[in-house]
């Protein structure tokens, strides 16, 4: 398994253990544009998951107001990428899922949501994957094993990487996009393997990480802290504070 690709335990599995689902925040439009009311059909679509990493972190470091106002943005982001083809399903915390009728769509709205995301100072980054295949929609939803397969594509990817199908991968090189194929890979819950590869959607940049909130922060407005022979970067006196408090915690590898 390539070293970025560093298996996480999804957060769909977390929280369908706690009993969690997620809102339903948008109405599911079937092949031909008229809403499914009432019953269920089959449809093909490029699913997508797509949340924040460190969000969990942040919330711990700077409070759970902060944390809705960075919800919020995120969503706002999001609505605003999307076109006419795309569909804001549902969401949960920093989690949303969306469904676009073709890959070549999916990709052109992540490559926003990213740009949106890493543009905006101090925003966490984000992480997704997308797989497309056919689901059975019901109103304000989508069921089905393409969509447990993009939510545990999704699930795999870390900090500023966007992992995807074959269909998906080929629609990205398609558009020039640089995809790297990492393998196959025994997904949680999915009986066969998974090709994934990755779609290159962030460009390297001179960012840092705060170990802490793991927030993402320009290094000239961090506060730095030298633990063992090696410079740590703090978003904030907080963030500082409890970095110097307990070292140990927060000085392993990002």
């Amino acid at each position: 398994m390539s070293a970025d690709l560093a298996p996480r335990r999804s957060v769909l599995t977390s929280r369908r253990a706690s009993g969690e689902r997620f809102g339903q925040s948008g109405a599911v439009s079937t092949g031909s544009g008229a809403q499914a009311v009432g019953s269920s059909q089959r449809v093909e679509r490029t699913f997508v998951f797509i949340d924040l990493a460190g969000f969990t972190a942040l919330t711990e470091a700077h409070g759970d107001e902060s944390a809705v106002d960075v919800i919020d943005e995120f969503e706002d982001i999001v609505r605003s990428t999307l076109p006419d083809d795309g569909e804001f399903v549902k969401s949960i915390g920093d989690e949303v899922m969306l469904a676009f009728r073709e890959p070549g769509s999916a990709l052109d709205a992540a490559l926003a949501i990213y740009a949106h995301c890493i543009g905006t100072a101090g925003f966490p980054i984000p992480r997704g994957g997308a797989f497309h295949g056919s689901a059975v929609a019901r109103p304000r939803d989508y069921l089905g094993g393409s969509v447990n397969t993009a939510a545990r594509i999704a699930a795999e990817a870390r900090s500023g990487q966007f992992l995807v199908g074959d269909r998906v991968a080929d629609a990205a090189r398609t558009r020039g996009l640089a995809v790297t194929h990492l393998g196959e890979f025994a997904l949680r819950h999915l009986v066969d393997p998974v090709s994934i590869s990755e779609v290159r959607l962030v460009q390297s940049d001179h960012h840092v990480i705060d170990p802490v909130c793991r927030m993402r922060v320009e290094q000239d407005d961090a506060i730095g802290v030298r633990y063992t022979g090696k410079d740590y970067w703090l978003c904030s006196l907080p963030c500082a504070e409890q970095f110097t408090q307990n070292p140990e915690r927060y000085a392993s590898p990002l």
